[in-house]
């Protein structure tokens, strides 16, 4: 084996480096393609998952480099490596949490336009989440992940992903100041996911309330109509089409959104060695 790498122009440590180089940086892109709906989630198997954020990580050591855990501060090689792994990880962890929320806000959003149309009992499989939800709430995710791809959003992403191993090398540490930054955009989106849930599925909300409205009207003028059953389909109906009467504006509410908070998690990225 040696004798290969010699021939190669390879030795052990060198070797040893790469190895450890691909490994922290997978770490870090792991959970990017595990968390966020946009990369696969969970409909990428596990065995998958690992051999893509290889091949990314084999692309990426020419440029983030490989680190120097021997002399890495003044810890112990193993404890060093174990810290780094944890770093890489946690960062990936915020990476991919941040970059899922404006998702998360559109599947909300189809959750409650479907409770409110009477149609929640009515349960899909999300095959990026690995989770059940509503019909509307599938399809307004599914949208909403053509859409960040058709403008561009999957090269924020990596641009995101360039400007953490710029902020924070594989060798180095965060500083405090930027753990508290994405603190900081975590809440600020988190917050901002509701608002734009209720926003999206307000045309639903709408039309299902003002068909509260004349139900009830209805059975105080006419007390022998069953307005229940009548009701039911007449909501379900009037709720899809009303969420398809907006539709054009919903996708350019969801293609700003999703858009803008990949440029956030950019600049949450950058923060992070600050």
């Amino acid at each position: 084996m040696a004798s290969l790498l010699a021939d190669l122009g390879w030795n052990a440590a060198g070797l040893s480096r790469l190895l450890l180089a691909m490994a922290l940086i997978a770490a870090r892109v792991v959970p990017i393609f595990t968390f966020a709906p946009t990369f696969g989630g969970r409909l990428l198997p596990g065995v998958v998952r690992v051999a893509v954020s290889l091949a990314f990580a084999a692309l990426l050591v020419p440029a983030v480099g490989q680190p120097a855990v021997a002399t890495w501060g003044q810890l112990p090689g193993a404890v060093a490596i174990a810290v780094l792994f944890a770093k890489e990880i946690a960062v990936g962890v915020a990476l991919a949490f941040v970059v899922s929320l404006p998702f998360v806000a559109v599947d909300v959003a189809g959750r409650l336009a479907d409770v409110a149309r009477g149609a929640s009992q009515a349960q899909v499989l999300v095959p990026q989440t690995g989770e059940r939800t509503t019909p509307l709430g599938d399809f307004g995710l599914q949208l909403a992940i053509a859409l960040f791809f058709l403008l561009g959003g999957h090269l924020l992403v990596l641009d995101a992903l360039a400007a953490s191993y710029e902020a924070v090398p594989i060798a180095g540490l965060p500083a405090a100041s930027g753990w508290w930054g994405i603190a900081r955009v975590s809440i600020d989106a988190s917050a901002h996911m509701f608002a734009v849930a209720i926003g999206l599925a307000a045309p639903v909300l709408a039309a299902t309330f003002l068909a509260d409205l004349a139900l009830g009207l209805v059975n105080r003028v006419a007390p022998q109509v069953q307005v229940y059953f009548v009701g039911m389909p007449a909501k379900a109906v009037l709720g899809v089409f009303a969420f398809m009467l907006a539709l054009a504006a919903v996708a350019v509410t969801i293609a700003h959104d999703t858009l803008g908070g990949a440029r956030a998690v950019v600049e949450a990225m950058r923060g992070l060695g600050r």
